[in-house]
């Protein structure tokens, strides 16, 4: 059915163009940087600090340093991609982050060599992001988009399923030093493969054809004053706060509520699975609802998973809120490309998509932090799971008053 609706898509472009970019876009997402360098982490963790006996927790430290990087570099990537064209980010992009993953094999005992390794994928590797590959699907796409953005973006969850299991098995017959090396080529070779002959704008709205101010849509001074880019900036960071708390820290919480580690890393896969499924099932309803009714309603089914995980001590009811939660997750990206898209327009996209992300990678950030520091206090996630109730619930306030899609954008 989806597979259909994206064809007619193609049908009303006369060319198969839109098959070609949503193909190199999945890809390109699956082996990008927000579905390995997470997924790929906790891998790592325990063979470094075995390795040169640094603690676990200046380890950890790392990804809040591609965290952070990675909040300064999507801004800038959004803005490259409106000055010079998607192509001539994207492809550089995906080189850089296989040469960081290359720098990390070869790091000393110096923790801060790991660190400076980290920075370098993030700021190498942002191009890789949703920031780039939403600007390629949704000039493809004016009909179906939603549907397009959630086939795409799907890609994550298959690379969220996939990188850590190939990690940790080179790990375990390589070492790390060969695990890092192998992902260097994983995330490179395949991408380049399919983004080199058809990551292209089609013509209509091609940056080489025209330039920025051609394109619907507010400009970039336009779209950062209006009121629904500030709306989404207060929506976004309290959404990455739950992705990031619960993506680092589900296998030591689920761990807490009584089952075993491999029990536990087993049920992960649920989280890819429903990851895979909302960004499906929700870029399929975006084109059929209107957006931010939508986009409550999936942020409430979140709260519920997380009640739900905040008592349950059965597999049958864990796995049942790890699936409500990773429903709502695996649609983050779907409704933050879409919504930018429907209030900006495709003027100042990508721009405005970057500082969204940097806003979403914010709050990333300290998800980490807060079940860290809710473990240290309590000896558990309790705390931690209350405050995400908290905040997830308060994530549907800004959407609320986002009003209906503008005609300006596109008309303009």
């Amino acid at each position: 059915m989806v597979e259909a609706a994206i064809l007619h898509d193609q049908a009303a472009r006369g060319a198969t163009g839109p098959k070609r970019a949503l193909a190199a876009a999945t890809i390109g997402l699956a082996f990008g940087i927000s579905a390995t360098a997470t997924s790929s982490f906790n891998t790592f963790i325990l063979p470094l600090a075995h390795a040169f006996g640094w603690p676990r927790g200046d380890v950890a430290f790392a990804m809040m340093v591609l965290n952070l990087v990675t909040i300064v570099s999507a801004p800038v990537c959004g803005w490259l991609i409106d000055r010079v064209g998607l192509r001539r980010v994207l492809l550089p992009s995906v080189a850089l982050f296989g040469l960081g993953w290359l720098l990390l094999s070869l790091i000393g005992a110096e923790i801060w060599q790991l660190y400076l390794g980290y920075a370098f994928v993030g700021a190498g590797g942002i191009g890789t992001s949703s920031v780039a590959y939403s600007r390629l699907i949704v000039p493809w796409f004016p009909i179906h988009q939603g549907r397009a953005l959630g086939v795409a973006l799907a890609g994550m969850g298959i690379g969220v399923a996939v990188i850590p299991v190939v990690t940790q098995g080179l790990i375990m017959v390589a070492g790390w030093r060969a695990a890092y090396r192998v992902l260097a080529l994983i995330v490179t070779i395949p991408t380049l493969m399919l983004l080199i002959p058809w990551a292209r704008d089609p013509k209509p709205v091609s940056v080489a054809a025209h330039s920025s101010h051609q394109l619907p849509g507010l400009s970039f001074g336009e779209a950062m004053k209006s009121r629904s880019a500030v709306l989404l900036f207060l929506t976004f960071p309290l959404l990455g706060l739950l992705t990031g708390a619960i993506a680092t820290h589900l296998v030591p919480l689920i761990v807490d509520r009584g089952l075993t580690a491999t029990q536990a890393s087993l049920m992960t896969s649920i989280l890819g699975l429903s990851l895979i499924v909302g960004r499906v099932a929700i870029g399929w309803l975006l084109d059929r609802l209107f957006a931010p009714m939508l986009m409550g309603a999936v942020i409430a089914v979140t709260v519920v998973g997380l009640i739900v995980l905040l008592s349950a001590t059965s597999p049958l009811w864990i796995m049942v809120a790890i699936f409500l939660i990773g429903f709502a997750i695996g649609a983050d990206g779907d409704f933050l490309a879409f919504l930018v898209s429907r209030y900006i327009g495709l003027r100042a996209f990508s721009r405005v998509l970057g500082f969204q992300f940097s806003a979403f990678a914010f709050g990333l950030s300290f998800g980490p932090a807060l079940m860290g520091v809710s473990a240290n206090m309590t000896g558990g996630y309790s705390l931690a799971l209350e405050v995400l109730i908290g905040t997830t619930t308060l994530a549907i306030l800004p959407i609320a008053f986002l009003g209906p899609y503008p005609d300006a954008p596109m008309r303009r």
